[in-house]
C-alpha cells in the first residue's frame, strides 16, 4: 500500500525556499500552494512550499506537515523569529537549514538542536489525524465531483465518508495518486478522490472527510494551552490551526478551546493572533487537545529556560 510523508520548506525569501525545494522533489503542481513531491518505492514525498509573504498560508502548510525545514541566513529579522516559532509551535520534526551561528539566536527553542548547512532527510511515517484533509473540490467531465487532499487516516474504494461542515455522507468512487488509480492508500497521501452521494453544490465549502462522524466537531475541547514567552497574553479570539484545518476559535480563561466551525477533536493546535502589533510575533503558542487531561493555561512554552515546571 502507498503511504507517505508530507513536509514544508518555510523562510522569508520566496527564492531560497523554493530553490531548496527543487533538492527534495519536483515541482508538479501550485495550487493553493506549490507541491513537489518524489517516490521512493511505496513511499510518496510531498513537500509544499507557501508563499513567503502569507503567514496564515505557512501556518496552515506546516499544521499539516510532520517535517519542516526553516530556511534562514544572517542577519536574522524578525520574520526569521516568528518562523522559528511556527516551527516550534507546529510540534513536527523540523530542521533549520543555515550556517551553524544560527543557534545563538534560536537556542531557547528545541528547534535548535538541528541545524545543517544543507537540507539532511526527514525519515518517519506522517501522523494520522483521522480524516482526510481537503484543499480543493471541483468536477471532473465523466468523473464527476473529485476532492484533492491529504489522507491522514487509511482509505480504500467504496469506503463511505462524512464530508465536514456540511456532514453528508459520500462514497470514494475511485482514488487517483499522481494520476495512477490506487484501490487504497496508507496515511501521508497526496490523493484525489472521485466521490458519489452528493453534488458539487453540495461539497464546495469541504475541507475534510473521514469515516469517523465525530472525528471533527464544534464543542469546547479540554486542553493543554501553551503561550510563547514574548507575546503578551494570549487574546480572546484567535485563528487556529490542525491537521490543515483551521477555524477561528475562541480560547477560555482556563486554556479551553472553543471553535467557529468543524475542528479536530485531538491533536496539536497552532495559535495565531493576525492583529499582533507590528514586528511582534503572530505565532502566540499551541494547544494539545487530550481528552485525558484537564484544561491547563501555562505562562511559557516548556522548552525554554523560564517556563512552569
Amino acid at each position: 500500500m502507498l503511504t507517505g510523508t508530507i513536509q514544508s520548506v518555510i523562510g522569508k525569501s520566496a527564492d531560497m525556499t523554493s530553490s531548496l525545494a527543487d533538492k527534495l522533489g519536483k515541482k508538479h503542481e501550485s495550487d493553493w500552494v506549490s507541491i513537489y513531491y518524489r517516490k521512493a518505492g511505496d513511499v510518496l514525498r510531498s513537500v509544499l512550499v507557501p508563499r513567503s509573504d502569507r503567514i496564515l498560508e505557512q501556518v496552515q502548510a506546516s499544521s499539516l506537515s510532520d517535517g519542516i525545514y526553516l530556511v534562514a541566513r544572517e542577519p536574522v529579522s524578525w520574520e526569521d523569529g516568528e518562523l522559528a516559532l511556527l516551527a516550534e509551535a507546529s510540534g513536527s520534526n523540523c530542521q533549520i537549514v543555515g550556517p551553524s551561528s544560527l543557534a545563538r539566536y534560536f537556542g531557547e527553542l528545541s528547534i535548535a538542536k538541528n541545524i545543517a548547512p544543507d537540507p539532511l532527510p526527514m525519515q518517519g511515517p506522517a501522523i494520522g489525524s483521522g480524516f482526510t484533509y481537503v484543499d480543493r473540490v471541483f468536477t471532473v467531465r465523466g468523473v464527476g465531483t473529485v476532492a484533492l487532499g491529504f489522507s491522514g487516516e487509511p482509505l480504500s474504494v467504496h469506503d463511505k465518508l462524512c464530508a465536514f461542515p456540511s456532514e453528508r455522507t459520500v462514497e470514494v468512487k475511485s482514488i487517483q495518486v499522481l494520476d495512477e488509480d490506487q484501490d487504497s492508500v496508507g496515511i501521508g497521501v497526496r490523493v484525489g478522490l472521485a466521490l458519489k452521494g452528493a453534488e458539487l453544490s453540495e461539497l464546495q465549502d469541504t475541507y475534510a472527510l473521514s469515516r469517523d462522524p465525530a472525528a471533527l466537531s464544534k464543542e469546547r475541547r479540554a486542553a493543554q494551552v501553551f503561550k510563547f514567552k514574548w507575546v503578551a497574553q494570549l487574546p480572546p479570539r484567535v485563528h487556529a490551526f490542525s491537521y490543515g484545518v483551521r477555524s477561528m476559535a475562541s480560547v477560555g480563561e482556563d486554556g479551553s478551546l472553543t471553535p467557529d466551525s468543524p475542528f479536530p477533536e485531538r491533536g496539536r493546535v497552532i495559535l495565531v493572533d493576525v492583529n499582533a502589533k507590528p514586528k511582534s510575533p503572530r505565532v502566540v503558542g499551541y494547544a494539545i487537545i487530550d481528552g485525558r487531561r484537564r484544561s491547563r493555561l501555562l505562562d511559557n512554552h516548556p522548552f525554554l529556560r523560564h517556563s512552569l515546571s
